[in-house]
């Protein structure tokens, strides 16, 4: 993979351990960036040194003038990227959009945003909307995580409705018999999951029934997790985003662990 670094202002030697194994097993090319503060080029050179990168890696070190988004957004937009890495950012630069290079936008990357409870990775929780973005969201979770030998568990929080069958008299099917149908969330999960099996990642299939967003909370609650990865929403319309939860920015606010979105090409299209 193509990979995009942050160096922020505070080297956190925490940050440095857990992004490392990423980068040595993962990565095919690095690039660390930050923003042009007064320790930029001393907290790069810290952070090649900390990383321990291997000398076969292809790597850039650049300084962008102006803040940590910024930074960011102008490395983008000089060469493509299959992962950004990064810190929570400052709160005040939520919302902060770069222009866009000449020749017109570059397809995104996705971001692993590194927060919260950091441990080896181990165990990833991948959250689907049973919908086709569930293949893009796999394929960028196994490019990450299959070097270093992790599992996955590929969760579906399933509406109450839908676990009730209609027709002559209205029965009621269990999680496992939802998961078991042939219902086109059914067989995307089951697809999917055949998908990370072929890219070396061990993977079961869940369910839960409820509220999306309280339901992946409380299954993150079990503490046996330590990477989430979802896909990021594009709604269509005002009108979509008045009506439906943006359960992408949720999870990525309140997330007790890394979160990884993925950001596949048809929802970059209709930015």
């Amino acid at each position: 993979m193509r990979v995009l670094f942050h160096v922020g202002a505070t080297l956190a030697d925490d940050v440095l351990a857990w992004v490392r194994p990423i980068i040595q097993h993962a990565a095919q090319s690095l690039t660390l960036v930050s923003s042009g503060h007064a320790a930029a080029h001393g907290q790069l050179a810290a952070a090649h040194q900390l990383l321990q990168l291997p000398p076969d890696l292809p790597t850039d070190v650049l300084v962008v003038d102006g803040d940590e988004p910024t930074a960011i957004q102008a490395a983008v937009a000089q060469q493509p990227y299959d992962l950004v890495m990064l810190e929570r950012l400052p709160a005040s630069h939520h919302g902060t959009r770069g222009r866009q290079p000449s020749g017109g936008p570059r397809p995104a990357p996705s971001v692993l945003r590194i927060h919260g409870q950091l441990r080896p990775i181990r165990h990833v929780l991948l959250a689907s909307g049973g919908d086709f973005h569930t293949f893009e969201t796999a394929s960028i979770t196994a490019r990450t995580v299959a070097p270093l030998g992790a599992r996955a568990t590929l969760m579906h929080v399933i509406p109450p409705e839908a676990l009730v069958f209609a027709g002559f008299g209205a029965r009621r099917i269990s999680i496992e018999q939802f998961l078991s149908s042939t219902s086109v969330a059914a067989v995307t999960l089951r697809d999917a999951a055949a998908t990370l099996e072929r890219r070396g990642v061990a993977t079961r299939i869940d369910g839960r029934a409820g509220p999306i967003l309280e339901e992946l909370l409380e299954e993150l609650d079990t503490g046996q997790y330590d990477l989430l990865a979802i896909g990021a929403q594009r709604v269509e319309s005002p009108l979509s985003r008045i009506l439906y939860e943006d359960i992408a920015a949720d999870l990525l606010e309140l997330s007790p662990i890394p979160v990884l979105v993925a950001k596949g090409m048809p929802a970059i299209a209709a930015e």
